[in-house]
């Protein structure tokens, strides 16, 4: 392949040198730090070599073949009641710990009652992006395997969504994406610490962190009209880091446009509430999928 920087197609690879600059210890390594723990070079191949014109042509989507997303109408993603409701247990509690809740003496406090509710939301919210961003669906139709390498990525175009979808709405929309962060990052440091990484966590979890802000980065300059790669291109560096032909790629930015109209015509005010999933549409055909326990015993659904 040639050298980033060199236009082809109409495109521009030059946004793979600004990752680097921007984030340089975390990308000193690879832009696939996943290749050093997730990949076994003895029994899986190597990154998918393909040149640029026949990338470029299979990132074009194909007019005839629109796929389920293209032709599907947007709706609104709000929910009647949440996604997700935790139950806490309250049994090991000391008994004035159990009369306080009781009597919900906290709540009088002002704006404590807001409060609890925006991180309730907050909290479905971040299980309706890891319910859908580890859907093996998704998986089986883009040609992905299931596993941590891309489920990393996957987290992150998800939350991506949400973020996008609370830009430039004040202070409020910036303090309730700032808690689903905070959620979001300790569900990441979770799944490491399942993998059995402990050399170095600290550098892996700013690999991981600065994965997620350079892919928004670069989502969000491929939505501007003025761009200097297109979407495809940004979801294949990202998201199947360059492990494709990028053929599937085109069904997945038709994934990524059909949410994010959805996320459009949903009310904010049933995101803070935790009133919202993704949708489905596309995904029905390879059946329903349900939680298992095999799936909250590997720490899947966690943190």
């Amino acid at each position: 392949m040639q050298s980033p920087g060199v236009q082809a197609g109409g495109e521009d690879f030059s946004f793979i040198s600004d990752v680097i600059d921007k984030f340089p210890a975390p990308y000193s390594w690879s832009p696939h730090s996943f290749t050093r723990t997730y990949r076994d070079p003895e029994t899986e191949p190597p990154r998918y070599e393909i040149t640029r014109e026949e990338l470029f042509k299979n990132l074009t989507p194909d007019a005839s073949s629109p796929g389920p997303f293209a032709a599907a109408p947007p709706h609104s993603l709000a929910l009647e009641g949440y996604f997700f409701r935790p139950m806490a247990d309250y049994t090991d509690q000391h008994w004035t710990a159990k009369v306080n809740r009781a009597l919900n003496l906290q709540w009088l406090m002002p704006g404590q009652r807001e409060k609890e509710l925006r991180h309730r939301g907050a909290v479905s919210v971040h299980k309706a992006v890891v319910y859908q961003a580890l859907d093996p669906r998704l998986y089986e139709l883009l040609g992905l395997p299931y596993k941590m390498r891309y489920h990393h990525p996957m987290l992150c175009l998800h939350m991506w969504f949400i973020v996008r979808r609370f830009m430039g709405e004040g202070k409020e929309g910036k303090d309730f994406v700032q808690n689903l962060y905070n959620l979001w990052v300790a569900d990441v440091e979770y799944r490491l610490q399942d993998t059995g990484v402990k050399w170095r966590f600290k550098k892996w979890m700013k690999i991981l962190e600065s994965q997620f802000f350079a892919s928004s980065l670069h989502f969000d300059e491929a939505m501007m009209e003025k761009r200097r790669f297109s979407l495809g291109l940004a979801l294949w560096y990202h998201v199947f880091l360059e492990d494709t032909d990028g053929k599937a790629v085109p069904l997945l930015e038709s994934y990524v446009r059909y949410q994010l109209r959805c996320l459009q015509k949903t009310p904010l005010e049933a995101i803070f509430e935790g009133k919202f999933r993704f949708s489905e549409v596309g995904l029905e055909d390879a059946g329903e999928f349900r939680l298992t326990k095999e799936m909250v015993t590997q720490g899947l659904f966690e943190g």
